[in-house]
């Protein structure tokens, strides 16, 4: 019988789903881009807000996918009795916390006004920038 760690594609596997959690957090950051560029036109600013949930909804679903081959893929091995019970449990729950933290991170630190990142910014700094730009706007 093998076991989990004696073949080179179940390792390979691990950490492919690992980058594709960093490569879900990318999609993420660019359909934030997408909200945060400045532009004069009401038409350049709807195909913007456009790509920007179509991006991020690619993300949350390029995340649901990843999540699932890999669920997949760590219930294959317990079922063959490769892995224990406590992996089984354990491991899932410590890689979607892993995969939110790349899917979040990136976008929070993005830097914006005033010197500020994303993740710290509050309500109300949002609706004076919000504010801001409509006053800008002919």
């Amino acid at each position: 019988m093998s076991q989990w760690n004696d073949e080179k594609a179940k390792v390979k596997d691990i950490f492919d789903c690992i980058r594709n959690f960093a490569l879900c957090g990318l999609v993420f950051y660019v359909g934030i881009q997408c909200f945060l560029k400045p532009v004069n036109s009401y038409f350049l600013m709807s195909i913007y807000y456009l790509t920007g949930i179509s991006m991020l909804l690619l993300s949350i679903y390029l995340f649901y996918i990843n999540f699932s081959l890999f669920n997949k893929t760590v219930r294959k091995e317990h079922e063959a009795g490769n892995i224990g019970n406590s992996f089984y449990f354990l491991i899932p729950m410590l890689v979607i916390m892993l995969a939110i933290n790349l899917l979040v991170q990136t976008a929070l630190s993005i830097p914006v006004s005033d010197g500020k990142t994303l993740g710290e910014l509050t309500i109300q700094d949002l609706e004076r920038t919000n504010a801001d730009s409509t006053q800008k706007q002919p």
